[in-house]
């Protein structure tokens, strides 16, 4: 069952992260979080390395509705932001799935972390989180596309049971797919990480 957010959890490092569902006011915090990201890290999710968010992107990426289109924060709540007015806490990552156009149990993901917290466990906790949200909102199959030298990612979803699948006429990307059989009907979010008090309500 999906959990009640926002959801306080703690990384392994011991810091507090707290998750929340993203909402269409959230533009000036994700435009914040994409100044924070590398130009390697840019490539790595949108497959370019281009300066800055368009309001174009900012459109879609904000073109939230909580079923057809999911996104998930994470934040930093031992660190304050000004730009953060739903919740307090640096904006550290967002997971996101949308479903396909064509068949409503079948969902494309993707992830983005910040990269002063890559290596601490952040995309794998947004990870799971997304796949919960998915396989309890009635998704079968998530697929996400990566650039074939993004290791990070592919260990990641390797790790989870993601099959590959390869494209004999573009070996610079790979798909991967989860499907929801793989991921234990008994296993949950809060049983996987730490879970605090909720700080705010």
């Amino acid at each position: 069952m999906n959990p009640q957010y926002p959801l306080d959890v703690e990384l392994g490092d011991g810091t507090p992260l707290r998750l929340r569902l993203a909402t269409p006011d959230d533009r000036d915090a994700l435009a914040a979080g994409f100044a924070r990201l590398s130009p390697e890290s840019r490539v790595a999710r949108f497959f370019t390395g281009m300066p800055d968010l368009s309001n174009r992107l900012l459109d879609r990426l904000l073109d939230i509705d909580g079923s057809r289109h999911v996104a998930i924060v994470g934040q930093d709540i031992s660190r304050m932001s000004d730009v953060e007015q739903q919740s307090t806490g640096l904006g550290v990552g967002v997971a996101r799935y949308i479903t396909s156009s064509t068949d409503a149990t079948q969902a494309e993901i993707a992830i983005a972390v910040i990269d002063e917290y890559h290596g601490r466990g952040v995309g794998r906790l947004l990870l799971d989180a997304l796949i919960d949200h998915a396989v309890d909102s009635g998704i079968t199959t998530c697929t996400a596309t990566v650039l074939s030298d993004n290791t990070k990612m592919i260990r990641l979803l390797a790790s989870m049971g993601a099959m590959p699948r390869w494209d004999p006429g573009d070996r610079t990307v790979v798909e991967f797919e989860i499907p929801s059989f793989q991921i234990s009907p008994h296993r949950t979010l809060s049983a996987a990480w730490p879970v605090m008090p909720a700080r705010i309500a």
